[in-house]
């Protein structure tokens, strides 16, 4: 305990911590009690060989030998000197079993080949590159154009038309995401092995653990809507 704005020292109360390491609620069901906040975070245990047995290594170069009174921070905790990536996948595995993630997983995957399959039912949609994980891309081919690509959708156009699509998926990239139900980046791909030139598509990923049926089908209804929108437009200039 110490008071605020106090000069006084940091001290504990030890059976009140007792007390709240012990109360699953007041500890937040951690199995440490988050005790201090002073430059860092400190943490208090109840057993001292738990943190021992989990981190102590007796074979590393690094390690010199003090008397048990002492406290070895080296041999109580994470090495500190690196990033506890491991460990951001090791708790949440332990926390929530590995059926968790691989439920997750697959309703991303299945997610994608569902929106995969709407895409394909909208007008003048070209689906670049199909669904890889859970990732795919596409490109919309305005009305005026579209006898262009009949033979062939998957094909770069002369310089005139490619800057038209651009300038039409730029703008239909930014309608869908102007909804703001959804956000949707662009990249550059190359449609065939020997292209010369990258062109510009839309992106879709389908990752966060966040993202359900609700929120793709609020995806194919946004870009459906400004597909047809621009459609629209395209044809009362024609």
């Amino acid at each position: 305990y110490k008071p605020a704005n106090s000069n006084e020292a940091f001290t504990i109360d030890l059976d009140e911590l007792e007390k709240q390491i012990q109360d699953d609620h007041r500890s937040n069901l951690y199995p440490f009690l988050i005790i201090a906040n002073v430059g860092s975070v400190d943490t208090a245990v109840k057993r001292k060989e738990d943190l021992s047995k989990t981190f102590c290594n007796e074979y590393a170069a690094y390690s010199c030998h003090i008397d048990d009174s002492d406290v070895n921070f080296a041999e109580l905790s994470l090495e500190q000197t690196r990033e506890m990536r491991g460990l951001r996948v090791w708790l949440p595995l332990k926390l929530l079993g590995s059926n968790t993630f691989a439920s997750c997983l697959k309703e991303k995957l299945d997610l994608i080949q569902y929106l995969h399959g709407e895409l394909e039912q909208i007008p003048g949609i070209v689906i670049i590159s199909k669904p890889v994980l859970s990732i795919l891309t596409f490109r919309h081919i305005p009305i005026i154009l579209r006898h262009l690509f009949e033979k062939e959708q998957r094909v770069i156009q002369n310089a005139n038309v490619e800057s038209q699509l651009l300038a039409h998926n730029t703008q239909l990239l930014s309608s869908i995401n102007s909804r703001g139900r959804v956000l949707l980046h662009s990249t550059k791909l190359y449609l065939n092995h020997d292209d010369q030139e990258a062109v510009m598509v839309i992106r879709i990923i389908v990752l966060s653990y966040l993202t359900h049926r609700t929120q793709v089908d609020q995806c194919i209804n946004d870009i459906r809507a400004s597909c047809m929108e621009m459609d629209t437009q395209t044809a009362s200039h024609m």
